[in-house]
């Protein structure tokens, strides 16, 4: 890229000076706000940016302010990438970080520069595990490490870039470690995830590996058992709810026929021992 060095601004004091461009959003960085005029991205404000000159050959412009601009420019650096935003990332120029789809821009953004990072460091068993080298690497010690601890034998093999270093194919799972000089290069060994998959053994073939009868549900009838369970849970529900009223009908008893349990000493008329309901009850009333 060619840009200005020195600190020169452009926009003006006014928040409503300039606004982002909702125009040609290819780039897969601010793709997801196409055909969003409404978005927090476009009625945010510029105040002041540094106006900056893309090379159209070494990088892209992914967004630009309605006087066309570039705001966010993107270019590849070796084997990564960097974005360059020509405003602030805080309210000191603009007022987009008060706006809910900054944080979705900056999401965005963490997403495009991770993308691909470690795709060639995954791998499944049976895979051989790849990595580029340059002519000074390429003259260095060279080891490998399997995922079980062993040694590997390394091999050099011409590649579209130069040279490349492979090791494997990979028998285990767990990680392998390339020693490339002193610096380690490490690769993910992950099982295949068909051996998940226990519809290929069948309930035959499960009742013979665990020496054991197997309760084997079928993926259309998945749904059904889940209605079921979903039932006997509300009726457990309903059991435990009907209890619940019983014992408060019960309380309810018990305290509207305590009264009637005998006269308290203190109320006047009576007795201790009589009341109207019992044997002895002598007529008495309140005096």
């Amino acid at each position: 890229e060619r840009g200005q060095t020195a600190p020169s601004m452009a926009g003006s004091d006014d928040w409503g000076a300039l606004r982002f461009s909702a125009a040609d959003l290819t780039h897969p960085l601010v793709a997801e706000f196409r055909d969003q005029p409404a978005s927090g991205l476009f009625t945010a404000f510029v105040r002041q940016y540094v106006p900056f000159e893309a090379d159209p050959i070494r990088s892209r412009v992914a967004l630009r302010y309605e006087n066309g601009d570039p705001a966010v420019v993107t270019s590849n650096q070796g084997k990564g990438r960097v974005v360059f935003f020509t405003t602030t990332a805080n309210m000191d120029w603009t007022n987009l970080p008060a706006k809910g789809d900054y944080v979705s821009l900056m999401l965005s953004t963490v997403a495009f520069l991770t993308a691909g990072r470690d795709a060639g460091r995954n791998l499944l068993v049976g895979q051989t595990a790849t990595e580029r080298l340059d002519a000074v690497q390429s003259a260095m010690e060279l080891r490998v490490v399997g995922p079980d601890g062993g040694a590997m034998e390394p091999e050099i093999s011409p590649s579209e870039n130069g040279l490349s270093l492979r090791a494997g194919p990979a028998r285990d799972s767990g990680v392998l470690t390339m020693m490339i000089g002193i610096e380690a290069r490490r690769f993910a060994i992950n099982p295949d995830p068909i051996e998940f998959d226990l519809t290929v053994a069948g309930s035959e073939g499960l009742d013979a590996q665990f020496a054991h009868p197997v309760h084997w549900i079928e993926a259309e009838r998945v749904a059904e058992t889940g209605i079921r369970t979903a039932s006997a849970a509300e009726l457990g529900a309903f059991a435990l709810y009907a209890a619940m009223l019983l014992l408060l009908i019960e309380l309810w008893l018990a305290n509207r026929f305590a009264a009637w349990r005998g006269p308290s000493p203190t109320k006047p008329g009576y007795a201790v021992g009589q009341s109207p309901l019992n044997p002895g009850y002598a007529g008495g009333g309140p005096a």
